[in-house]
């Protein structure tokens, strides 16, 4: 039985059938896809470690000392041989 458009009830049925496979099988890709990507992410993410222990009393006046001074941090730029202070 053909419908007033031309085409039969079968046809438009299978029609609409691929259609809603292509869209199943796109958004199934899509998830693969963003599912093996969020994997490799995972894999070059930047990561510090941190150590999270308790300081002792010597510790914690050694890092006040620290702190005090007036540039903060050792130069990294002298000489093996100079003695730091």
């Amino acid at each position: 039985m053909k419908r007033a458009g031309g085409r039969s009830k079968a046809e438009t049925w299978s029609d609409l059938h691929s259609d809603v496979k292509v869209s199943r099988c796109s958004v199934c890709i899509f998830f693969c896809l963003e599912n093996k990507h969020l994997n490799n992410c995972s894999e070059f993410r930047a990561v510090r470690d941190v150590s999270v222990s308790s300081l002792n009393a010597d510790d914690q006046t050694l890092l006040e000392q620290m702190m005090e001074q007036e540039d903060h941090v050792r130069n990294r730029l002298r000489k093996k041989n100079q003695k730091s202070p």
